[in-house]
């Protein structure tokens, strides 16, 4: 046998042994448990005072006066408990250890089990259940925790706890709870199965719950309530036979109780059995007292109103109206009852009259729901919003409200063309809404979306709608939309048969015309080198036609009048442009700018400038203008001006839209070298260098632009031409033309002689030139020859100036003939000569010029006379008829004239050729047609909620005429009588 006494206890790493004898092992465990128990009691109960116990989120007191006994009786009671469940603990130990019989017995005697069962001190469980009587749930809580803690499961501690855990809604734990005592404690509480059952409920776990149920319906006999809520939630989930059990079997338990009547009837109406539905419901109203029937007489309302029975359901409507005479529910009832018959007003009637009552919250809700979707129905939004304000002085469920307020805010902001606000209240009704009025709400923001001009979401949105939901309007926006499309994915073909579609459908919309006009006017600036290209801007005409036939807009007149400036009829463009200026609400700088360009395309210089200045008095930055009104000042030779606004343009235009070009050549023409010259360099086009040689050639640059074409001339056969003739004049300007005279004639032969030309220097000029060399050779026939030939082209040139212009050509005709009779001189054709200078003396204006020629005549005439003395008379040195400043002849050398009697030097007359620059007229503007696209079509779309019957509108309850572009329905354009029409209402209402 093992004995107590050879137990021993060792403290590690001491050499020093406790022995504990059997006979004081016992003693031993009880003394050092008492200790602890004395020791925790002493620190949790004497510390202060009162009680504190610690929670989570703050100190629980309780005060030392609340308590049901005693303190130190409770500490006293509390440890001998503790002390005598240690005994009776230790009795086990006890027998298994020793297995001595005799001690067991004294033991067993010393404790009586019973009596430590039967004083169990129950105060922890009484705080706490008078914690939670006074709603201090979390300190009770504490106190049940700490119970199961110490004392382990006890049912009315897990009963309790639970409790506390559904006042908290920690319904995880509730369940866990209940469920721990419905398995240790089955019969402990019938509630415990319903607060579970019904939690599990809360969580969704339905089947869980009905098996609570169905154990409680085992455990307790006749259980009315657990019967019922399964009942009830088999009805609910269709499971209606099983129902029908139950409920069956609550008329059996107690067949005095309507519910279980009601239940049947319910199963009934499920399974379509309307005569046992309503004889349920008969027995139950039968069984209730009156004060108590509202509900059933409801359900019997309902049984024959969901069946279309009105006469049956309007009998117990009447009933529910004699018992409850001022009901909002009843009231709500009756305005349903009207509003499925189509009797509308009578129905709004009943509604305001539940409103008015307001007795009954969800009524009174429903009702003022359904008054503000009449209002809606009738597009009445500004009534509707004036109802929605009506919530705040009645006793209603506002959280309803919520997605309807946002959709009538929405709207309402969308008829205002407030469009972002608009926007913003739909998106978010939309988001949170899910029945039919979000179809709407999708239609009207679509609507928004339309008019700012984003297609793409407006088409969205019709597509999310059932398609037979669309109203007539959001159909058409919905093809308009799709068009638009099209036509950015160039898919112009399409988008111009869908533009006819819409048009099909709302032939009283000029828009459709007014985008296929846009379209057309694509397809020409896509096709603007083909043949045909006019074509597509006179079909655009003809649609913008049609759309001025519909309805006269300043918009379509103002393009109408760009497309006829464009095709170069400027009558037309003129009447157009003058009437839409003349239509416009407000003044239009696009509009100034392009009758700016038609007056500047008549050479109506001085009202062009005007135009341009009105448009840049109502644009600034309108650089075009700037631009434009230049060259109209050049026309009229107003320089200073001109260079003012050529200034402002380049200094305010963007780099990369800068025409250095065109700038340059406004430049040009202002007289500003430098700037001319500066522009076209930040040109690297072959087109602006030739230009920058233009130029030079105009101011006689020739080192300069004899370095220039050098550049150019490696690869341009004209530019070479030209580089050789400049090269050669050059040299001609130099006092070199005898050096290499020889070389220079060959190569102006073997040019005219192959018949080319360069883009400065022309073939004729080129034969005048290689004639003057030929002077200077002393070929003076030949050179006679290429000066008549020469002549004979220039002459028939539209810019050939015949008299007073010694400017910017090669020659006049005056110079012409000076020249002829020079060289005549020269092969002593004297009698020729004379009989071209007189010739030129007709031609003279100037006297100073004809008594000089007269002088020269006279000296020649002279020289013929034989008088026999061969002597040279030397009376004039130098003749030079015509002026020589600034002409390249004046660098030439001088003629010696073979008279005899006279000593006469003189020069021939020419300069450079005409140099031809761009012209700086302006025609059209090519801009103005690429920039037509279908944004510049005012956005009208159809307003979703505007109501057409037969060319009429429905604006609320009334029908207007169309005879303009509708717009939306604001309050300021409500007429007066509507106004009256909807307060007359509201005062029927309010006297009621």
């Amino acid at each position: 046998m093992l004995k107590l006494g050879n137990l021993n206890l060792q403290n590690q790493g001491n050499s020093n042994k406790i022995r504990i004898t059997s006979k004081n092992l016992l003693s031993f465990y009880f003394q050092m448990e008492l200790h602890h128990i004395i020791k925790d009691h002493n620190q949790l109960y004497f510390n202060k005072n009162s009680l504190i116990r610690q929670t989570q989120d703050q100190p629980v007191k309780i005060d030392v006066e609340q308590r049901l006994i005693n303190k130190f009786n409770f500490h006293y009671l509390l440890i001998n408990k503790r002390i005598k469940t240690l005994q009776f603990h230790y009795v086990l130990l006890l027998i298994r250890l020793t297995q001595n019989y005799q001690n067991i017995i004294t033991l067993l005697i010393f404790i009586d089990s019973n009596q430590i069962l039967n004083n169990i001190d129950s105060f922890d469980l009484k705080l706490g259940k008078s914690l939670f009587k006074q709603d201090q749930i979390q300190e009770a809580l504490i106190i049940f925790e700490n119970y199961l803690l110490s004392y382990g499961i006890n049912p009315e501690a897990l009963y309790f706890s639970a409790l506390c855990y559904r006042q908290q809604n920690q319904y995880d734990k509730l369940i866990q709870q209940l469920e721990k005592l419905i398995s240790i404690f089955p019969t402990f509480s019938r509630d415990a199965y319903l607060i579970l059952a019904n939690s599990l409920i809360q969580k969704n776990r339905i089947q869980d719950s009905i098996n609570y149920l169905t154990l409680a319906i085992q455990n307790f006999n006749r259980f009315y309530d657990a019967l019922s809520l399964r009942a009830e939630l088999y009805l609910k989930f269709k499971f209606t036979h099983k129902a029908i059990q139950d409920f069956d079997q609550l008329i059996q338990i107690n067949p005095k109780k309507s519910n279980a009547y009601i239940g049947l009837s319910d199963c009934f109406v499920q399974l379509n059995q309307i005569h046992l539905a309503f004889k349920y419901l008969n027995k139950a109203f039968q069984l209730e007292q009156p004060s108590n029937s509202k509900p059933i007489i409801i359900k019997l309302f309902y049984l024959f109103f969901d069946v279309f029975d009105y006469k049956q359901s309007n009998y117990y409507l009447d009933i529910l109206q004699q018992i409850y005479p001022e009901d909002s529910e009843s009231l709500y009832l009756k305005g349903l009852w009207f509003q499925k018959q189509n009797h509308t007003q009578e129905a709004y009637l009943a509604f305001e009259q539940a409103v008015q009552y307001n007795n009954d919250k969800q009524s009174t809700t429903q009702a003022l729901l359904e008054i503000i979707k009449f209002e809606i129905d009738k597009n009445n939004f500004y009534s509707a919003s004036h109802n929605l304000e009506r919530k705040i002085f009645l006793n209603i469920f506002k959280d309803q409200f919520i997605q309807i307020e946002l959709f009538v805010e929405g709207t309402i902001f969308l008829m205002k063309k407030q469009f972002d606000q608009g926007i913003e209240f739909l998106s978010e009704m939309i988001q949170i809404q899910n029945d039919s009025l979000k179809v709407l709400a999708l239609q009207f923001r679509a609507y928004g979306y339309f008019y700012m001009s984003n297609y793409r979401y407006a088409l969205k949105d019709l597509l999310d709608c059932d398609q037979n939901q669309l109203e007539q309007g959001s159909v058409y926006n919905l093809l308009l939309c799709q068009a638009l499309l099209k036509f950015e994915e160039n898919d112009l073909n399409s988008s111009y048969q869908i533009f006819q579609e819409a048009y099909e459908l709302f032939k009283s919309k000029q828009e459709p015309f007014f985008y296929q006009a846009t379209l057309l006017i694509r397809k020409y600036c896509i096709n603007i080198n083909e043949d045909n290209e006019k074509i597509y801007l006179n079909q655009a005409l003809e649609n913008l036609q049609k759309a001025l036939l519909i309805r006269e807009s300043s918009n379509v007149l103002f393009y109408k009048g760009v497309l006829n400036l464009a095709l170069g009829n400027f009558d037309q463009a003129d009447q157009d442009l003058e009437l839409a200026i003349e239509n416009c609400n407000e003044n239009q700088a696009q509009h100034f700018y392009v009758r700016g360009l038609l007056h500047n395309c008549l050479k109506l210089y001085d009202m062009a400038i005007l135009d341009f200045k009105s448009c840049l008095h109502l644009e600034q930055e309108h650089l075009d203008s700037y631009l434009n009104r230049c060259r109209a000042y050049i026309h009229i030779g107003d320089l200073d001006n001109a260079y003012l606004d050529l200034t402002k343009y380049v200094e305010n235009c963007k780099e990369d839209q800068l025409n250095y070009q065109m700038i340059g050549m406004l430049f040009f023409h202002i007289g500003s070298f430098d700037e001319a010259i500066f522009s076209l360099n930040m040109d690297s086009s072959i087109e602006s260098q030739y230009l920058k040689i233009k130029v030079l050639l105009f101011y006689k640059e020739l080192n300069m632009a004899h370095s220039e074409l050098q550049l150019i001339s490696e690869n341009n056969n004209k530019a070479n031409i030209d580089f050789q003739i400049v090269n050669i004049l050059k040299l001609m300007c130099s006092n070199e033309i005898y050096t290499n005279l020889q070389d220079n004639i060959s190569v102006l032969n073997k040019i005219q002689m192959s018949r080319q030309e360069g883009d400065i220097f022309k073939l004729c000029h080129i034969w005048f030139y290689y004639g003057v060399l030929l002077v200077f050779q002393r070929e003076y026939s030949m050179a006679l020859e290429y000066l008549n030939l020469s002549y004979e082209f220039e002459s028939k040139s539209e810019n050939f100036n015949s008299n007073d212009d010694f400017g910017n050509q090669i020659y006049n005709f005056k110079e012409y003939l000076f020249n002829n009779a020079l060289i005549n001189l020269m092969m002593n054709n004297n009698t020729i000569a004379i009989e071209i200078l007189n010739k030129l003396y007709d031609n003279l204006n100037s006297m100073e010029e004809k008594v000089q020629l007269q002088i020269f005549i006279k000296l020649i005439y002279d020289d013929m006379l034989d008088t026999g003395e061969n002597i040279k008379l030397i009376i004039q040195n130098e003749f030079y008829l015509f002026q020589q400043k600034n002409r390249l002849s004046s660098l030439l050398p001088v003629l010696q004239l073979p008279l005899k009697k006279y000593k006469i030097r003189t020069k021939l007359s020419f300069c450079l050729p005409r140099i031809e620059f761009p012209s700086i007229d302006i025609a059209f503007d090519q801009k103005l047609l690429e920039k037509i696209t279908p944004q510049i079509v005012e956005n009208y779309p159809e307003a979703p909620w505007i109501k057409r019957i037969k060319q009429k509108i429905v604006f609320t309850d009334n029908l207007r005429s169309i005879d303009q572009e509708l717009e939306s329905t604001i309050r300021d354009r409500i007429s007066g009588e509507e106004f009256k029409e909807i307060n007359q209402i509201r005062v029927e209402f309010d006297d009621d």
